[in-house]
């Protein structure tokens, strides 16, 4: 497990707010073209048309991304719920989709969260890369590496709003522990 900043509980909306901030910001994407508004029966929670020159090179033009956070109390039905996103998301047709590469993923932070909730109880989140691993290494590697090329899914992108980098991960080497492909610095 890492060691990760700690922070107050971000909402999936203010994080997600937090990504679109980051990536404009540093030249990271085409912001005119991006979707930032959250899931509905056209769109995923996040699409990103890349500046592909800033990326890794093995990487799409476009990504579809649910997002997820650990930064609530019922976070343990966040790793169940992103699949049956992910699965929602392969039926969604936008001509935009069709005109580029595409892939999906997730979005999770990596930055822990320490919070009371309503009844006075302190919860205490660690590192979103350390909670979502942990999380889909209870599902068989072949399994989990299955699912990805049945939906396409071929990234996790987890984000720190505390410290401003953005770390790119290859779906398989996700689940299995590997470092990043990538770490998207401020510019």
């Amino acid at each position: 497990m890492s060691t990760i900043d700690q922070g107050p509980k971000t909402s999936e909306k203010e994080f997600i707010s937090e990504v679109q901030r980051f990536l404009s910001a540093n030249g990271y994407i085409q912001q005119d073209e991006c979707h930032f508004d959250g899931d509905n029966d056209e769109r995923a929670d996040v699409e990103l048309v890349l500046v592909t020159s800033r990326w890794p090179a093995e990487m799409p033009g476009a990504l579809l991304l649910e997002a997820k956070s650990h930064h609530s109390k019922d976070s343990p039905n966040t790793i169940n719920k992103a699949f049956g996103q992910l699965l929602k998301e392969t039926n969604k047709s936008l001509v935009t989709r069709a005109q580029r590469e595409h892939c999906l993923g997730l979005l999770i932070p990596i930055d822990g969260a320490t919070w009371t909730d309503p009844k006075g109880e302190s919860i205490n989140r660690g590192s979103g890369i350390d909670y979502y691993r942990t999380g889909f290494q209870r599902i068989d590697a072949d399994v989990f590496a299955g699912f990805g090329r049945l939906v396409n899914a071929r990234y996790v992108l987890a984000f720190s709003v505390l410290n401003q980098y953005l770390e790119v991960f290859n779906w398989d080497a996700f689940h299995v522990g590997n470092q990043p492909l990538a770490r998207l610095t401020a510019q």
